[in-house]
C-alpha cells in the first residue's frame, strides 16, 4: 500500500496543524454481496487505516450504504472494520445513506461538523442536492432498484452512476439561493454559506463522489472522494497543507 499526492492547497493564513489529520467520504459499506461496491477495497482501506496508526480520521458520510443493506448485515459483513473505526480518533458525520449509522456508535455522528480551532467545517454535502434532500428522494428509489439489479448484475451501478452523472451535471450548475453573486455552483455555494456562519476558512464535504482541494476567494475547498467505483481517495491536512491523495495498493 502507498499513498500518492494528487494534489495540494496552501490553508488559509492562520491555521497550522501540528499532526497530520485525515478526511475520508462515502465508503458506503455494504452487505456483503454483489451489490456492496466498498468489498472490493475493503482490504486496501483496512491497510490505510493501520498506515496512518491514531492520526484522527474524520469520516464525512455515507459510511454504510443502508439504502441496499441494514444495520445488521452491514455489520455482520464489515464488523471488524466498523470497530476498528469505533475506536479510531475522528469524527462521524452522519450521510444521506447512513442516517441509521448511529446504530453502530450511538451519540457519535453529527450532521455538522465544526473544528473551531483549525476553523473548519464539515457536512456530508447532500443537503443541497435537490435529488437527495428530501423525505422519500428520487435518489433513495433509484440507489434501491440498482442494488437490487446488481445482486445479479454486479456491473448495474457503473451503467446507473453514467446516467446520474448526467443528471447531477444539471443539478450542479444550476444557481444556489445561498449564494449572494449567483455565480457558484450549488455544492460550493452551499459550503461557502456554512462556512460564513460558522466563521470557518476550510469547508470540507464529499457526496459527489469527486475529489478536490481548491483554494477560493480565501477559503479552502476539499472534497474528500470516495471509497467505490474506482475512487480511493482522502485529504491530508498536515501542516499549512491540505493534500489530496490517493490510495493505492
Amino acid at each position: 500500500m502507498r499513498i500518492e499526492v494528487i494534489d495540494t492547497c496552501e490553508l488559509p493564513d492562520g491555521i497550522y496543524y501540528e499532526r497530520p489529520e485525515w478526511l475520508v467520504s462515502d465508503l458506503h459499506l455494504g452487505a456483503g454481496d454483489g451489490s456492496d461496491d466498498f468489498a472490493p477495497n475493503k482490504r486496501l482501506f483496512c491497510e490505510f487505516l493501520v498506515s496512518i496508526g491514531r492520526e484522527p480520521l474524520h469520516v464525512l458520510g455515507d459510511l454504510a450504504e443502508l439504502w441496499q443493506a441494514t444495520p445488521s448485515a452491514v455489520y455482520a459483513a464489515h464488523g471488524d472494520l466498523l470497530d476498528a473505526l469505533a475506536t479510531h480518533p475522528g469524527t462521524r458525520v452522519a450521510g444521506n445513506h447512513d442516517w441509521a449509522s448511529r446504530a453502530f456508535a450511538p451519540g457519535s455522528v453529527v450532521e455538522v461538523w465544526h473544528d473551531p480551532r483549525h476553523r473548519l467545517v464539515g457536512w456530508h454535502g447532500h443537503q443541497p442536492d435537490v435529488w437527495n434532500s428530501t423525505l422519500m428522494p428520487v435518489g433513495w428509489l433509484a440507489t434501491v432498484a440498482v442494488g437490487l439489479v446488481e445482486r445479479v448484475w454486479p456491473d448495474a451501478d457503473t451503467a446507473a452512476l453514467s446516467v446520474w452523472r448526467k443528471v447531477e451535471a444539471v443539478n450542479r450548475a444550476r444557481p444556489s439561493q445561498n449564494d449572494p453573486d449567483k455565480h457558484l455552483p450549488r455544492y460550493e455555494a452551499a459550503i461557502v454559506s456554512l462556512m460564513t456562519e460558522r466563521r470557518a476558512k476550510v469547508g470540507a464535504w464529499g457526496h459527489t463522489h469527486r475529489p478536490y482541494v481548491q483554494r477560493l476567494n480565501g477559503y479552502l475547498l476539499a472534497n474528500a472522494g470516495a471509497w467505490v467505483n474506482g475512487h480511493t481517495t482522502a485529504i491530508r491536512l498536515d501542516g499549512r497543507l491540505a493534500e489530496l491523495v490517493r490510495v493505492v495498493a
